[in-house]
Protein backbone atom coordinates (compact mmCIF):
# COMPACT_ATOMS: atom_id res chain seq x y z
CA UNK A 1 0.00 0.00 0.00
CA UNK A 2 0.95 3.62 -0.84
CA UNK A 3 2.61 5.15 2.19
CA UNK A 4 1.75 8.95 1.60
CA UNK A 5 -0.20 11.37 -0.16
CA UNK A 6 1.51 14.56 -0.38
CA UNK A 7 -1.08 17.25 -1.62
CA UNK A 8 -0.58 19.94 -2.74
CA UNK A 9 -2.50 23.06 -3.88
CA UNK A 10 -1.30 25.72 -6.73
CA UNK A 11 -2.70 28.88 -7.48
CA UNK A 12 -0.06 31.26 -9.76
CA UNK A 13 3.08 29.84 -7.70
CA UNK A 14 5.20 29.70 -10.44
CA UNK A 15 8.06 31.47 -8.24
CA UNK A 16 8.01 29.01 -5.63
CA UNK A 17 6.62 25.72 -7.14
CA UNK A 18 9.73 24.01 -8.29
CA UNK A 19 11.31 24.55 -5.24
CA UNK A 20 8.42 22.52 -3.15
CA UNK A 21 7.91 19.83 -6.08
CA UNK A 22 11.46 19.26 -5.66
CA UNK A 23 11.69 18.83 -2.06
CA UNK A 24 9.04 16.37 -2.28
CA UNK A 25 10.48 14.42 -4.88
CA UNK A 26 13.55 13.62 -3.09
CA UNK A 27 12.07 11.68 -0.95
CA UNK A 28 13.25 8.36 -2.12
CA UNK A 29 10.79 6.47 -2.14
CA UNK A 30 8.47 4.60 -4.35
CA UNK A 31 5.34 4.37 -1.61
CA UNK A 32 4.89 8.41 -2.55
CA UNK A 33 2.59 10.24 -4.51
CA UNK A 34 2.53 14.12 -5.08
CA UNK A 35 -0.72 15.19 -5.96
CA UNK A 36 -0.55 18.81 -7.39
CA UNK A 37 -4.10 20.76 -7.52
CA UNK A 38 -3.75 23.74 -10.17
CA UNK A 39 -7.03 26.08 -8.65
CA UNK A 40 -7.01 28.05 -11.80
CA UNK A 41 -3.59 29.14 -11.91
CA UNK A 42 -3.02 32.25 -14.89
CA UNK A 43 0.68 32.12 -14.35
CA UNK A 44 3.49 29.68 -15.86
CA UNK A 45 2.49 26.98 -12.37
CA UNK A 46 0.25 24.72 -15.03
CA UNK A 47 3.54 24.08 -17.22
CA UNK A 48 5.43 23.63 -13.73
CA UNK A 49 2.95 20.96 -12.91
CA UNK A 50 2.39 19.22 -16.21
CA UNK A 51 6.42 18.94 -16.63
CA UNK A 52 6.96 17.24 -13.76
CA UNK A 53 4.61 14.76 -14.47
CA UNK A 54 6.24 13.89 -17.35
CA UNK A 55 9.07 13.87 -15.60
CA UNK A 56 7.72 11.80 -12.25
CA UNK A 57 5.39 8.67 -12.66
CA UNK A 58 4.91 10.11 -8.58
CA UNK A 59 3.25 12.86 -9.45
CA UNK A 60 -0.62 13.15 -10.16
CA UNK A 61 -1.95 16.68 -11.75
CA UNK A 62 -5.61 17.66 -11.76
CA UNK A 63 -7.15 21.11 -12.70
CA UNK A 64 -9.97 23.06 -11.68
CA UNK A 65 -11.18 26.71 -12.10
CA UNK A 66 -10.65 28.62 -9.68
CA UNK A 67 -12.39 27.59 -6.77
CA UNK A 68 -10.59 28.53 -3.90
CA UNK A 69 -7.98 26.12 -1.50
CA UNK A 70 -10.54 24.20 0.37
CA UNK A 71 -11.93 22.75 -2.91
CA UNK A 72 -8.63 21.82 -4.00
CA UNK A 73 -7.56 20.13 -1.08
CA UNK A 74 -10.71 18.13 -1.04
CA UNK A 75 -10.05 17.36 -4.65
CA UNK A 76 -6.48 15.91 -3.78
CA UNK A 77 -8.34 14.23 -0.57
CA UNK A 78 -10.80 12.36 -3.50
CA UNK A 79 -7.67 11.02 -5.44
CA UNK A 80 -5.15 10.38 -2.94
CA UNK A 81 -4.27 6.57 -2.90
CA UNK A 82 -1.85 6.73 0.46
CA UNK A 83 -2.44 5.39 3.74
CA UNK A 84 -1.63 8.95 5.11
CA UNK A 85 -2.28 12.26 3.43
CA UNK A 86 0.11 15.37 4.30
CA UNK A 87 -0.71 18.81 3.14
CA UNK A 88 1.94 20.64 1.59
CA UNK A 89 1.71 24.10 0.64
CA UNK A 90 2.90 25.13 -3.10
CA UNK A 91 4.98 28.35 -1.54
CA UNK A 92 6.41 25.66 1.50
CA UNK A 93 8.97 22.93 1.19
CA UNK A 94 10.16 19.60 2.83
CA UNK A 95 13.69 19.72 4.66
CA UNK A 96 15.92 17.04 3.02
CA UNK A 97 17.42 15.59 6.28
CA UNK A 98 14.38 14.73 8.04
CA UNK A 99 12.40 13.69 5.69
CA UNK A 100 13.22 9.70 6.74
CA UNK A 101 11.03 10.66 10.21
CA UNK A 102 8.39 11.41 8.20
CA UNK A 103 7.94 8.08 6.46
CA UNK A 104 9.20 5.99 9.48
CA UNK A 105 6.01 7.48 11.37
CA UNK A 106 4.34 6.73 8.08
CA UNK A 107 4.74 2.94 8.75
CA UNK A 108 3.25 3.17 12.57
CA UNK A 109 -0.03 3.55 12.69
CA UNK A 110 -0.90 6.14 14.83
CA UNK A 111 -4.54 8.10 13.98
CA UNK A 112 -2.70 11.17 13.27
CA UNK A 113 1.40 12.30 13.50
CA UNK A 114 2.04 16.10 13.91
CA UNK A 115 5.71 17.54 13.40
CA UNK A 116 7.02 21.02 14.09
CA UNK A 117 8.38 23.34 11.35
CA UNK A 118 10.62 26.36 10.67
CA UNK A 119 9.04 29.95 9.82
CA UNK A 120 10.93 31.20 7.21
CA UNK A 121 10.71 34.82 6.78
CA UNK A 122 11.45 36.80 3.45
CA UNK A 123 14.45 38.79 5.16
CA UNK A 124 15.81 35.13 6.16
CA UNK A 125 14.69 34.66 10.23
CA UNK A 126 14.16 31.81 11.11
CA UNK A 127 11.74 30.79 14.20
CA UNK A 128 11.79 27.60 15.29
CA UNK A 129 7.99 26.45 16.62
CA UNK A 130 7.35 23.78 18.85
CA UNK A 131 4.84 21.37 20.94
CA UNK A 132 5.25 21.36 24.18
CA UNK A 133 8.29 18.98 25.94
CA UNK A 134 5.73 17.18 28.16
CA UNK A 135 4.15 15.76 24.88
CA UNK A 136 6.88 12.66 24.96
CA UNK A 137 5.85 11.35 27.99
CA UNK A 138 2.00 12.21 27.63
CA UNK A 139 -0.64 10.12 25.28
CA UNK A 140 -3.71 10.75 27.04
CA UNK A 141 -6.42 12.63 24.53
CA UNK A 142 -6.89 15.15 27.22
CA UNK A 143 -3.37 16.19 26.66
CA UNK A 144 -3.97 16.01 22.70
CA UNK A 145 -6.79 18.37 22.87
CA UNK A 146 -5.01 20.66 25.37
CA UNK A 147 -2.55 21.02 22.40
CA UNK A 148 -5.23 21.02 20.02
CA UNK A 149 -7.58 23.58 21.78
CA UNK A 150 -4.90 26.14 23.87
CA UNK A 151 -1.73 26.01 21.61
CA UNK A 152 -1.97 27.12 17.94
CA UNK A 153 0.53 24.45 16.91
CA UNK A 154 -2.16 21.89 15.86
CA UNK A 155 -4.38 24.48 14.13
CA UNK A 156 -3.02 24.02 10.37
CA UNK A 157 -3.60 21.24 8.40
CA UNK A 158 -0.22 21.19 7.00
CA UNK A 159 2.72 19.40 8.26
CA UNK A 160 1.09 16.37 9.75
CA UNK A 161 -0.22 13.02 8.72
CA UNK A 162 -3.69 12.22 8.66
CA UNK A 163 -5.15 8.96 8.07
CA UNK A 164 -7.01 8.39 5.19
CA UNK A 165 -8.94 5.79 6.26
CA UNK A 166 -10.70 7.92 8.73
CA UNK A 167 -11.33 10.64 6.36
CA UNK A 168 -12.85 8.43 4.15
CA UNK A 169 -15.18 6.67 6.97
CA UNK A 170 -15.98 10.10 8.36
CA UNK A 171 -16.51 11.91 5.17
CA UNK A 172 -14.29 14.55 6.81
CA UNK A 173 -13.10 17.53 4.49
CA UNK A 174 -12.57 21.52 4.20
CA UNK A 175 -15.34 24.05 4.38
CA UNK A 176 -16.21 25.45 1.20
CA UNK A 177 -17.16 28.84 2.68
CA UNK A 178 -14.69 29.96 4.76
CA UNK A 179 -12.11 32.54 3.53
CA UNK A 180 -9.46 31.55 6.66
CA UNK A 181 -9.84 29.22 9.16
CA UNK A 182 -10.78 26.07 7.23
CA UNK A 183 -8.24 24.22 7.69
CA UNK A 184 -8.30 24.31 11.59
CA UNK A 185 -12.46 23.27 11.10
CA UNK A 186 -10.91 20.64 8.57
CA UNK A 187 -8.20 19.57 11.83
CA UNK A 188 -11.24 19.72 14.89
CA UNK A 189 -13.65 17.94 12.94
CA UNK A 190 -11.18 14.98 12.02
CA UNK A 191 -9.63 14.50 15.31
CA UNK A 192 -13.27 14.33 16.86
CA UNK A 193 -12.55 10.27 15.46
CA UNK A 194 -8.90 9.94 16.53
CA UNK A 195 -8.02 7.70 19.10
CA UNK A 196 -4.21 7.60 18.59
CA UNK A 197 -1.64 10.23 17.95
CA UNK A 198 2.12 10.89 18.29
CA UNK A 199 3.52 14.59 18.03
CA UNK A 200 7.10 15.14 17.46
CA UNK A 201 9.26 17.77 18.26
CA UNK A 202 11.23 17.35 14.62
CA UNK A 203 11.08 19.47 11.99
CA UNK A 204 10.07 18.57 8.53
CA UNK A 205 9.26 21.45 6.61
CA UNK A 206 9.78 25.24 6.20
CA UNK A 207 6.68 27.52 6.40
CA UNK A 208 7.24 30.30 4.28
CA UNK A 209 5.56 33.71 5.86
CA UNK A 210 5.71 36.09 2.50
CA UNK A 211 3.87 38.85 1.93
CA UNK A 212 2.04 37.11 -1.04
CA UNK A 213 0.53 34.67 1.03
CA UNK A 214 -3.01 34.01 1.45
CA UNK A 215 -2.75 33.95 5.31
CA UNK A 216 -0.98 37.34 5.12
CA UNK A 217 -3.89 39.24 2.72
CA UNK A 218 -7.33 38.22 3.84
CA UNK A 219 -9.49 41.20 4.61
CA UNK A 220 -10.45 42.48 7.85
CA UNK A 221 -14.15 41.44 7.42
CA UNK A 222 -13.32 37.78 6.81
CA UNK A 223 -11.30 37.83 9.94
CA UNK A 224 -13.60 38.90 12.31
CA UNK A 225 -16.65 36.73 11.07
CA UNK A 226 -14.00 33.84 11.54
CA UNK A 227 -13.29 34.54 14.65
CA UNK A 228 -16.98 34.23 15.66
CA UNK A 229 -17.57 31.14 13.77
CA UNK A 230 -14.34 29.51 14.88
CA UNK A 231 -15.36 30.47 18.35
CA UNK A 232 -18.48 28.31 18.14
CA UNK A 233 -17.32 25.26 16.79
CA UNK A 234 -14.31 25.33 18.73
CA UNK A 235 -16.45 25.76 22.16
CA UNK A 236 -18.59 22.53 20.45
CA UNK A 237 -15.81 20.76 20.29
CA UNK A 238 -14.72 21.59 23.44
CA UNK A 239 -17.80 20.98 25.08
CA UNK A 240 -18.19 17.49 23.75
CA UNK A 241 -14.67 16.53 24.14
CA UNK A 242 -15.00 15.22 27.57
CA UNK A 243 -11.98 17.10 28.76
CA UNK A 244 -12.41 20.05 31.53
CA UNK A 245 -9.82 23.05 31.42
CA UNK A 246 -11.79 25.84 31.14
CA UNK A 247 -9.62 28.39 32.46
CA UNK A 248 -7.06 27.53 29.80
CA UNK A 249 -9.66 27.06 26.92
CA UNK A 250 -11.50 30.18 27.74
CA UNK A 251 -8.34 32.19 28.48
CA UNK A 252 -6.94 31.29 24.61
CA UNK A 253 -10.01 32.80 23.13
CA UNK A 254 -9.63 35.28 24.44
CA UNK A 255 -6.13 35.69 23.54
CA UNK A 256 -7.12 35.37 20.11
CA UNK A 257 -9.93 37.68 19.93
CA UNK A 258 -7.53 40.48 21.45
CA UNK A 259 -4.48 39.56 18.95
CA UNK A 260 -7.53 39.76 16.33
CA UNK A 261 -9.03 43.26 17.92
CA UNK A 262 -5.06 44.61 17.65
CA UNK A 263 -3.91 43.41 14.29
CA UNK A 264 -8.05 44.73 12.92
CA UNK A 265 -6.79 48.33 14.23
CA UNK A 266 -3.98 48.37 12.43
CA UNK A 267 -5.02 48.03 9.33
CA UNK A 268 -8.32 50.51 9.88
CA UNK A 269 -8.89 53.78 9.53
CA UNK A 270 -11.48 55.58 12.64
CA UNK A 271 -14.31 54.89 10.35
CA UNK A 272 -13.46 51.53 10.41
CA UNK A 273 -12.58 51.13 14.14
CA UNK A 274 -16.07 52.72 15.34
CA UNK A 275 -17.80 50.11 13.14
CA UNK A 276 -15.86 47.10 14.73
CA UNK A 277 -16.32 48.41 18.10
CA UNK A 278 -20.57 48.61 17.31
CA UNK A 279 -20.04 44.80 16.41
CA UNK A 280 -18.02 43.78 19.14
CA UNK A 281 -19.99 45.69 21.74
CA UNK A 282 -23.12 43.29 20.97
CA UNK A 283 -21.23 40.29 20.72
CA UNK A 284 -22.19 38.57 23.64
CA UNK A 285 -19.71 35.66 23.34
CA UNK A 286 -16.89 37.81 24.11
CA UNK A 287 -18.30 38.38 27.95
CA UNK A 288 -18.95 34.30 28.18
CA UNK A 289 -15.54 34.66 27.11
CA UNK A 290 -14.12 36.58 30.16
CA UNK A 291 -16.57 35.55 33.06
CA UNK A 292 -15.27 32.26 32.34
CA UNK A 293 -11.62 33.17 32.77
CA UNK A 294 -10.33 33.43 36.39
CA UNK A 295 -8.96 37.12 36.45
CA UNK A 296 -7.05 36.62 39.49
CA UNK A 297 -4.79 34.16 37.66
CA UNK A 298 -4.15 36.21 34.47
CA UNK A 299 -0.78 38.68 33.49
CA UNK A 300 -1.32 42.40 34.51
CA UNK A 301 -2.11 43.39 30.75
CA UNK A 302 -4.44 40.47 29.91
CA UNK A 303 -6.17 41.18 33.12
CA UNK A 304 -6.70 45.16 32.07
CA UNK A 305 -7.91 43.59 28.60
CA UNK A 306 -10.79 41.29 30.66
CA UNK A 307 -11.79 43.84 33.02
CA UNK A 308 -12.48 46.70 30.28
CA UNK A 309 -14.53 44.12 28.99
CA UNK A 310 -16.44 42.79 31.47
CA UNK A 311 -17.16 46.62 32.85
CA UNK A 312 -18.05 47.62 29.33
CA UNK A 313 -15.46 50.27 29.44
CA UNK A 314 -15.17 50.53 25.70
CA UNK A 315 -14.03 53.96 24.85
CA UNK A 316 -10.90 52.82 27.02
CA UNK A 317 -11.13 49.38 25.38
CA UNK A 318 -10.84 51.42 21.76
CA UNK A 319 -7.81 53.63 23.03
CA UNK A 320 -5.82 50.77 24.53
CA UNK A 321 -6.03 48.59 21.42
CA UNK A 322 -4.90 51.45 18.90
CA UNK A 323 -2.18 52.30 21.57
CA UNK A 324 -1.03 48.51 21.25
CA UNK A 325 -1.91 48.42 17.11
CA UNK A 326 0.38 51.81 16.90
CA UNK A 327 3.19 50.38 19.10
CA UNK A 328 3.06 47.06 16.90
CA UNK A 329 3.62 49.45 13.42
CA UNK A 330 6.40 51.56 15.03
CA UNK A 331 7.65 48.32 15.88
CA UNK A 332 7.64 46.81 12.10
CA UNK A 333 8.77 50.21 10.55
CA UNK A 334 12.08 50.28 13.48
Amino acid sequence: MMKISFITPVYNAERYLTRCIESVLSVMSDEIELILVNDGSTDGSIEICKKYVEKDSRVKFITQKNLGVSVARNAGLKNAKGKYCFFLDADDYLMDKNVVPLINEAERDYDIVGFNHICLYENGFKKEELYSKKNEQESSKDFFNRQLLTTHMLHTCWGKLFKKSIIDQHNVIFPVDLKVGEDYIFVLEYCKYIETYKLINTPVLYYCVNSASVMQNYNKDARYETWVELMVYTENYYKTSGCRFDHEFYLYQLKTFTAMCRNIFLSCTRIEINEYMNRIKREERIHAIVNSVDLNRLGTFKRIEAELIKNNRWTLFKCYFIGKALIQRFRRDV
